[in-house]
């Protein structure tokens, strides 16, 4: 057994690796060569003798981020845990009579189909 791999792999893996490597080197020449210089960082406006700026205790944040799970919306109404039956009146659809008209003519039409093959 001379190699595991035949003459073929061997040529077909090295291409493969020097692509690789081919392609590594390029990507790392152009960002080293498209890198920019970091900006200037800004100067601050701190009042005189303030040393270390902003304490993280003078920081005020709005509620809707210190609750982000709770409501953004203002309800028009308030909160109900039970509705009354004059206030479902209103919204109310039977589910015995909600899909009669659509199952009606849908077996209609089912119905219809089936007495058409009836020789």
């Amino acid at each position: 057994m001379k190699g595991a791999l035949s003459r073929e792999m061997r040529i077909f893996l090295a291409a493969v690796g020097a692509a690789t490597v081919l392609a590594v080197v390029i990507t790392v020449a152009a960002a080293l060569a498209t890198r920019r210089p970091p900006p200037p960082v800004a100067e601050t406006l701190l009042p005189a003798g303030t040393e270390s700026g902003l304490d993280v205790t003078e920081l005020e944040l709005p509620r809707a981020f210190l609750a982000p799970w709770k409501d953004t919306w203002y309800p028009s109404r308030p909160r109900l845990k039970r509705w009354g039956p004059d206030q479902v009146k209103g919204f109310w659809i039977d589910p015995l009579k909600a899909g009669i008209a659509s199952i009606t003519a849908e077996n209609d039409a089912d119905i219809r189909e089936l007495l058409r093959q009836v020789p």
